[in-house]
């Protein structure tokens, strides 16, 4: 089966779930991320959309809590990284996500520890399948840190479907656990 046609699937998948389901599995994935995320100044995560993985309570959490918040901007073809301070420095913008407005001040890759990813899918090497446009692939590139992909347990395929240019997350953080390349790891991410 190509990408096309398995994103097309879990799209569907996904958006059958309701959202009292999704809400009690959001719940469970937001104490995972709260006890194992260790200390760290600066994290990168996205503005989640219909069926994702909800970030808001997280960065929220996260804001609060004195953490350095960026989210991402689509600008041309390539994606960059912005510091918020409150929710309210998102506005509606490429297809239609909430991105840092103009004025948050501009991440280097370097800085951000943790990178939050969303998913459409993932597989057991820990790849993942996105919206298909390509913007996390050619992010990751430059992105030397921890790579966490955040789905629920009902994205996972068995099938492979990586390309040459696919970069796997380091762990993938669902309603049941946390999945781990077979390196070895922390008690923490």
């Amino acid at each position: 089966m190509d990408k096309k046609t398995l994103r097309k699937q879990m799209i569907a998948k996904r958006d059958s779930v309701s959202l009292e389901q999704r809400l009690g599995l959001d719940a469970i994935i937001t104490d995972i991320i709260t006890e194992q995320m260790g200390s760290v100044d600066c994290v990168g995560t996205y503005a989640s959309i219909k069926g994702e993985v909800d970030t808001y309570f997280m960065i929220q959490n996260w804001l609060m809590s004195g953490v350095r918040v960026c989210l991402p901007r689509i600008e041309g073809k390539i994606m960059n990284f912005y510091e918020i301070k409150h929710l309210k420095d998102l506005k509606a913008g490429t297809m239609g996500i909430l991105e840092p407005i103009d004025g948050c001040e501009y991440v280097d890759p370097s800085q951000i520890q943790q990178l939050y990813i969303p998913m459409v899918g993932f597989n057991d090497a820990l790849y993942r399948l996105g919206h298909g446009a390509g913007f996390y692939d050619k992010y990751l590139v430059n992105y030397n840190h921890v790579k966490i992909g955040l789905a629920y347990s009902y994205q996972k395929v068995t099938q492979s479907f990586q390309e040459n240019h696919d970069i796997p997350v380091d762990l993938i953080i669902t309603n049941e656990g946390i999945l781990y390349h077979t390196i070895s790891h922390n008690s923490t991410i």
